[in-house]
């Protein structure tokens, strides 16, 4: 990661210190290294969190789990995902790459991780700069940096039509768009054992 973005690890830290929920236990996080060829090195260590969400609706259709378990699933996936990012949003924190590989599940519960995009809605968060003083970035830098580049954070395939088109700023909604395209993407899974985004064979 560039040494001019807010770590992963950090934005972890914060969110537990708010204690938003459906997040990854971290057992433990830190720095590598600060500076080696312009990049910070940094780790984390966490719980396992499951399958991601495709995997998770392409056995149960090969396991013919039938509708009603396919239902249950994603009304839980839906509920839950919302809950974590408002939040998020709640506590300063945009995810911005909602995607098919960064929801998980695991007995029923989800869990929403690689928070790497993160944005900080501001720098006067209760609590964020202690985790800035720990995790050793600058809050300006990193706002300055992030205004630089705001729109064409996450991937693509799952961004809302606001972000595609250009809009300079991101919001909590455009998360919750990315959540129905993994959630269409979820149900082609469900209902042909292969994605809706694939190539025709």
């Amino acid at each position: 990661m560039a040494t001019g973005q807010i770590p992963e690890g950090a934005i972890y830290k914060f969110l537990s210190l708010r204690k938003v929920g459906w997040l990854p236990q971290i057992y433990s996080s830190g720095i590598l290294a600060n500076d080696f060829l312009g990049y910070r090195l940094d780790y984390l260590l966490m719980e396992d969190c499951g399958k991601i969400i495709d995997h998770h609706c392409l056995d149960m259709f090969r396991n013919m789990s039938g509708i009603h378990s396919a239902y249950t699933d994603i009304t839980n996936v839906i509920s839950q995902t919302v809950a974590c990012l408002a939040e998020a949003a709640n506590a300063g924190v945009l995810h911005r790459d909602i995607s098919a590989g960064n929801i998980t599940i695991r007995d029923g519960q989800i869990r929403v991780i690689d928070w790497g995009c993160a944005k900080l809605l501001n720098t006067n968060l209760p609590g964020i700069k202690e985790v800035a003083s720990e995790w050793g970035f600058d809050l300006d830098e990193v706002q300055d940096n992030d205004k630089a580049c705001n729109g064409i954070i996450g991937t693509p395939a799952f961004m809302s039509i606001r972000v595609l088109l250009g809009h300079p700023t991101r919001c909590l909604i455009d998360d919750i768009e990315s959540l129905f395209y993994v959630v269409l993407q979820a149900l082609s899974y469900y209902s042909h054992g292969s994605s809706l985004f694939a190539e025709p064979q």
